[in-house]
């Protein structure tokens, strides 16, 4: 440690004499490159000092943040963060260090990064939003005005307007065991109403067999199915699915180029 390091120290911990601080501070007056050591070494200290306040703090910012800092510090981000800063201060550090000031300058930048990454973090995705975005449960086709004879169909489509889902698979599902010839939109009508229940395997079992229909509208089905996936926040299948619908331009292909494009 160089004797100017000593004596900033030294000043800053109170170990100096009276004489010994005047004569410090007309030295720090004359000399602009101490001066600004000693700003930093206070900063630092205060920065880095044994008292709570930080902690207090942290609790105005918000009540969860402290659990959050404990899961960012064992996150896969945190661990590359620390990578990247260690590279920096490998490559940068200077030939005759000042070990206190340096470390204080580095844990002054892990601490910034830090802050801008709680207090300002970055945009999540909202998985659940999304969906409700695309979903577009109003413009389905009315089965009511396709086939009115069926009772079930139409019990199924009131319940499933009057957001009784539980009711409306009942009835859907009845009408398959009828052995009636399949409806499309019977069928994606049965399969959204399991995924407002968050039955997810069965409306992508659902979709999925729509999808090997010999319907005009089975393309459709693959759409359905990524909404899906959606709504279970699977962002690997979801992914994949969009872009097989992108890769053969399939129905909704422009969507799923919105939606993808959502996810980055």
């Amino acid at each position: 440690m160089s004797k100017a390091q000593e004596h900033i120290t030294a000043y800053l911990n109170g170990e100096m004499t009276t004489e010994e601080m005047l004569d410090f501070e007309r030295e720090v007056s004359k000399d602009p490159k101490l001066a600004a050591s000693l700003r930093l070494e206070k900063d630092m200290q205060i920065a880095f000092g044994d008292d709570d306040w930080f902690l207090d703090e942290v609790e105005t910012y918000d009540p969860g943040l402290i659990e959050k800092y404990t899961s960012f510090f064992t996150s896969k981000e945190a661990k590359d963060l620390e990578h990247k800063i260690t590279g920096v201060i490998a490559k940068n550090r200077p030939k005759q260090e000042k070990p206190k000031l340096w470390y204080a300058v580095a844990a002054a930048c892990i601490v910034g990064m830090m802050l801008t990454y709680f207090l300002w973090p970055q945009e999540q995705v909202d998985y659940q939003e999304l969906y409700a975005d695309v979903i577009a449960i109003n413009s389905l086709p009315s089965l009511i005005s396709r086939n009115t004879n069926d009772p079930l169909l139409v019990k199924g489509q009131t319940a499933f307007e009057a957001k009784d889902y539980k009711k409306a698979v009942d009835f859907f599902s009845g009408y398959q065991e009828t052995g009636q010839k399949e409806l499309f939109y019977g069928e994606v009508y049965l399969g959204i109403a399991y995924l407002e229940l968050d039955k997810f395997d069965r409306a992508i079992e659902t979709f999925r067999n729509l999808e090997t229909s010999e319907s005009l509208d089975s393309g459709l089905a693959k759409w359905y199915r990524a909404l899906a996936y959606l709504k279970k926040e699977d962002t690997k299948e979801l992914k994949k699915i969009l872009n097989e619908i992108i890769s053969v331009k399939g129905t909704n292909y422009q969507k799923a180029q919105d939606l993808l494009k959502q996810l980055d």
